[in-house]
């Protein structure tokens, strides 16, 4: 909102209504495609460039898990209990 308020109040000095706004006409024209310019690299080239990005993501992923290992080896925990009294604690395996 605020880029298009901005751009509606500069059209009067690119459009060059007056004598005195007419020698003022190309800084007019300047800020309107400067902020118009801002206003669809912010909205439409930024979002784009995510897609881009998230699909490059989500290819490099799939490379990748082709070049990882799909087994997991599973190690045996060993169950512990402790004892504690009041001066120290002593763990005995099961």
């Amino acid at each position: 909102m605020p880029s298009f308020a901005l751009m509606d109040g500069t059209r009067p000095t690119a459009i060059g209504l007056n004598p005195a706004s007419r020698a003022r006409t190309s800084m007019g024209v300047a800020i309107v495609a400067g902020v118009l310019l801002s206003t669809v690299l912010t909205l439409i080239v930024v979002a784009a460039l995510f897609v881009y990005v998230d699909r490059f993501r989500i290819w490099a992923n799939k490379i990748g898990s082709l070049f990882t290992s799909k087994t997991t080896e599973v190690i045996p925990v060993i169950p512990a209990r402790v004892e504690s009294t009041a001066h120290s604690c002593h763990v005995k395996d099961l």
